[in-house]
């Protein structure tokens, strides 16, 4: 992958924090020249910071938070939970199948992803509008981000142009990141219910159909309780067929899910690597307090404002 993908909101993560204590941020992004046009060293010039923001973690991913001055806070937190254990297998597609029948295996998996550089901004409290003199009043050295595509390429990486053209790629990157990980949580998430169904013991679906099989016989296929049962049968049976077929494939299986399990880490190792980047060369270029409003402009003005999420 590349080194910054850029995701959807992933910069929430390492925003808030970057920018409540801005000289180690700056000094964090390797060999940053913060002189007089980014920030002063040695302790010397106050530091901007506040605001609410945080990234919620949990499970056994790493959760990441920060706090954006200015209240801007985003959270990027991506935490994800996997176990492997002895338990119900959930039957839900197979219809009234006997609950006390099952021995299978539970693989739990749970995923919570706040989408990074979440474009949660109120639009309410929007107030810059069209008044281009508050805009970029508001935007301060942000204004830089006016530079053309070409400039911020080709720009010094520690200048303000550079900066922002850092933010940038790492918000894009951040977003591709974030839908390849929503990708493969979805297919380990099919992959789990095709192992749960493994576990299963296909003699006692067999013995379960026999048994409906004969009270069937017994019964006017007309009445209603026949016909409850011929789909209760029919729900055995389309079952028999899943389970037989997760048995013949379950080390096909067991593999792909390792697979996808190491596919799944890196993704959420570069999607906080990520959100640190763009929190971190946010902050260094902005130099000050930043509230959602200001984010949101930026981010159009560079053209990358979520389309559910525009600027008015």
């Amino acid at each position: 992958m590349k080194s910054v993908k850029n995701g959807l909101g992933l910069g929430s993560l390492a925003l808030a924090a970057a920018l409540l204590a801005a000289p180690p941020v700056i000094d964090s992004l390797g060999g940053l020249d913060t002189g007089a046009t980014v920030h002063a060293r040695n302790g010397e010039g106050g530091g901007n910071g506040g605001g609410n923001g945080g990234g919620n973690g949990g499970g056994n991913g790493g959760g990441n938070g920060g706090d954006h001055g200015g209240g801007h806070g985003q959270g990027g937190g991506h935490q994800g939970g996997q176990g492997h254990g002895n338990a119900s297998v959930d039957r839900s597609g197979f219809g009234s199948v006997r609950e006390d029948r099952s021995h299978g295996l539970a693989l739990g998996h749970e995923k919570s992803h706040d989408k990074s550089h979440d474009k949660s901004h109120s639009i309410e409290g929007r107030s810059l509008g069209n008044n281009h003199g508050a805009i970029a009043s508001a935007l301060g050295s942000l204004n830089a981000a006016h530079a053309s595509a070409t400039a911020r390429l080709n720009a010094d990486p520690y200048s303000r142009v550079g900066l922002i053209a850092q933010y940038e790629e790492a918000v894009l990157e951040g977003r591709e990141l974030s839908e390849e990980l929503e990708r493969v949580e979805r297919e380990l998430a099919e992959l789990y219910e095709q192992a749960a169904l493994a576990d299963e013991d296909p003699e006692t679906i067999a013995a379960e159909i026999g048994e409906i099989e004969g009270v069937l016989a017994s019964l006017d296929p007309t009445t209603e309780e026949a016909q409850r049962l011929e789909e209760e049968l029919d729900e055995l049976e389309a079952l028999r067929g899943a389970v037989n077929d997760s048995i013949a494939r379950e080390d096909e299986i067991d593999a792909e899910i390792e697979r996808l399990e190491g596919e799944q880490e890196r993704l959420e190792g570069e999607v906080e690597e990520a959100a640190r980047i763009e929190g971190e060369s946010l902050a260094a270029a902005a130099n000050k307090e930043l509230n959602d409003e200001v984010v949101a402009e930026l981010d159009a003005l560079l053209g990358i404002a979520p389309e559910d999420d525009p600027v008015y």
